[in-house]
């Protein structure tokens, strides 16, 4: 590749402090859209963008136009709305590769974001995207399709981080790197936003054209580290078909994603032609299985039908793997243990609100609605609402879904979560979580009973929540 565009979305760039750059664009996000700018004056401003791009400069080895998009405000902010804009202009303009030494922590930005970011992905972009410093919950960072990366303890190079599952942070980079400022020498702080550079020319030395963000980890991974990432939760998806049971229950209208066509397991072999012309027209990215899909894989790879992702939703425990294919593209989810999770030694320490409602499995469709609905009613009102539910399908309508076991008290840190709501087939209740615990509970399908328990210090979202869930319950009844 004889040049390729990486992008950079910062404060700016000082062109002075740059004289070594054979090609620099500049633009900058005004009034909802990206404008042309011309070389302004910065006199002996450094700015952080320019950090960025030395830091870059030094370890590209292969010819690169820096695409500067300035998205920061004099305070160093800026709003999601900008860095969406700035996100569609760079793919409607075929930039492949984005640097992104920023991101926000505020649960209002997550989707957003993420449904900008699925669409990059979609279409091959790849962003490498900084935590913050503080070690919170950061978007897009923590995205599965975005190569997200922290400052590597000691300034070591290009680390594994070890609890990627937990913060969707997939690499630790050197930070502090030498670079040339005016004639003098300095050392760059050790911070997320100067590995970010780092990681990011990495990228640009390993890509091909047709690469996508996961091929770029893999290639990251075995060039760099010893072992590969799987994908880490399911927040990839933008456009999906969908492969079920007949007597499997599914509300469209609360999925994160696009649904582009729903078929059943009995009738499948009568449209294996259709799928085959949505897998080659590359429509379609991700293939959902929600059940036992063995046979139903057995039979696309037969047709050499091979969707770039593969997520399977047990329904009964028990998925068979001996067909699969591109297991590393492949998320396989059952049935929440929420026993583990929320211990009771565990949960008794916590100090936020705790809602535990339990269904009747006959209106689980029913209750995943109304959960959806409340939470969306929590947001609307500043509250960040997580929600957990026992059924594996519960990840479609973006219910926390985890791998293995956690801390939750370090888990509601880290998301900076207001309260948290669980869902419980009713039939599953006796000795699953002790009554006498301090919780909140909703003992029945209806919602009509939550008993709150006023013993901590913000008392008003203890009340916020019982009127919130009672105001559900009424457009029910």
């Amino acid at each position: 590749m004889d040049e390729i565009k990486v992008a950079f979305l910062d404060d700016g760039l000082n062109m002075s402090l740059l004289s070594e750059m054979e090609k620099v664009d500049l633009y900058a996000v005004e009034d909802g859209e990206v404008i042309l700018c011309s070389n302004i004056n910065r006199g002996h401003e450094i700015t952080h963008g320019t950090i960025c791009v030395k830091i870059f400069k030094q370890f590209v080895k292969i010819k690169a136009n820096i695409i500067s998009i300035e998205i920061l405000d004099y305070n160093k902010r800026c709003s999601s709305d900008k860095l969406v804009v700035a996100l569609n202009w760079i793919e409607q303009m075929g930039i492949k590769i984005v640097n992104l030494s920023l991101g926000t922590s505020f649960f209002g930005d997550e989707m957003c974001l993420k449904r900008c970011v699925n669409k990059l992905a979609d279409s091959g972009h790849i962003i490498v995207a900084a935590q913050n410093n503080n070690s919170f919950i950061t978007y897009p960072a923590t995205f599965t399709n975005v190569i997200g990366v922290s400052a590597s303890h000691e300034n070591q190079d290009i680390l594994l981080n070890t609890e990627y599952v937990f913060s969707g942070i997939d690499l630790l980079g050197k930070s502090e790197h030498e670079i040339d400022m005016q004639g003098n020498k300095i050392v760059t702080q050790h911070a997320s936003s100067f590995a970010t550079p780092y990681i990011t020319a990495m990228v640009a030395n390993l890509y091909k054209p047709g690469d996508d963000v996961l091929d770029m980890k893999h290639k990251l991974c075995s060039t760099f580290c010893d072992g590969f990432l799987e994908l880490k939760k399911y927040d990839w998806c933008n456009k999906a078909i969908i492969v079920q049971s007949r007597n499997c229950n599914f509300e469209k209208d609360y999925v994160c994603f696009e649904v582009i066509k729903r078929y059943y397991f009995d009738e499948i072999e009568f449209k294996i032609e259709e799928i085959k012309i949505l897998y080659k027209q590359n429509i379609i990215k991700t293939l959902i299985i929600i059940g036992n899909g063995e046979n139903i894989i057995h039979l696309l790879k037969g047709e050499k039908v091979r969707f770039p992702y593969l997520l399977m939703i047990n329904t009964n425990n028990e998925i068979l793997l001996s067909k699969m294919n591109n297991l590393e593209r492949t998320l396989i989810i059952k049935d929440l243990n929420l026993k583990k999770i929320f211990s009771n030694e565990k949960i008794k320490k916590l100090d936020i609100p705790i809602v535990v409602i339990y269904y009747n499995e006959q209106k689980e469709n029913e209750a995943i609605c109304r959960i959806c609905k409340a939470k969306e009613d929590f947001a609307d009102n500043g509250y960040n609402c997580k929600t957990f539910i026992d059924k594996s399908v519960g990840v479609l309508y973006s219910f926390e879904y985890w791998t293995g076991e956690f801390d939750i008290r370090e888990y509601i840190e880290f998301y900076m979560i207001d309260l948290v709501v669980i869902l419980i087939n009713m039939n599953k209740k006796n000795g699953y979580i002790d009554g006498d615990l301090n919780l909140r509970f909703g003992q029945s399908e209806v919602f009509s009973e939550i008993n709150m328990l006023f013993d901590v210090e913000d008392k008003d979202i203890y009340q916020y929540t019982v009127e919130q869930l009672q105001e559900e319950n009424n457009k029910y009844e």
